[in-house]
């Protein structure tokens, strides 16, 4: 019982940190006074300790599943907002997956890297894809959150002249995807 009890009241000591970074990173953005970090970052050990961080906190019903190259992937970025946009994925979809998967993917293509989280969550309805990155848009009224993640995550994206896509199936499940330039120092690898 009490670990139900610590569980609840971690999980809503990191919404709050959430919406609180939220609120601090739209008002920088509405003031146009945002500054990117760059700073060599290895993606895979990135995505292995979003996935430690997560991995214990899913449903019983739901599998976490991270899949990555056996090879570090080193780019020219800024981490901290990298992993701000994946974990606002992973989030989204605990949230909106009660049974199943979320799979957590980085990959290399050449000049470009990709990192998407699908999940078989109940998906989002096709008029409603177009602007799911607008300010305070939400899907479901009822569920938690504020409708800034997403709004957030695309300036951010854009901001690192990437690029995020989604495919989402109503009542299948979701996928987004971010798309960022490798900007690779050649000296690391």
């Amino acid at each position: 019982v009490r670990r139900n009890y610590a569980n609840v009241m971690q999980a809503n000591a990191d919404l709050f940190l959430k919406l609180v970074n939220d609120i601090i990173d739209f008002s920088l953005f509405d003031s146009c006074d945002i500054e990117l970090n760059k700073e060599r970052v290895e993606l895979t050990g990135l995505i292995l300790d979003l996935y430690n961080q997560y991995v214990d906190r899913m449903k019983p019903e739901v599998k976490l599943i991270v899949g990555h190259p056996n090879y570090p992937i080193w780019v020219e970025t800024d981490g901290n907002r990298i992993m701000q946009v994946v974990d606002n994925f992973i989030t989204n979809a605990i949230k909106n997956t009660e049974r199943g998967s979320i799979i957590v993917n980085v990959i290399r293509l050449n000049e470009w890297v990709k990192i998407s989280v699908s999940d078989t969550g109940k998906g989002i309805p096709h008029d409603m894809i177009d602007r799911i990155f607008e300010v305070f848009e939400k899907i479901d009224e009822f569920s938690q959150g504020t409708g800034l993640g997403l709004s957030i995550v695309k300036s951010f994206v854009e901001l690192m002249h990437g690029q995020v896509l989604v495919d989402s199936v109503e009542g299948k499940g979701s996928v987004f995807t971010v798309v960022l330039p490798m900007e690779l120092d050649e000296t690391i690898n």
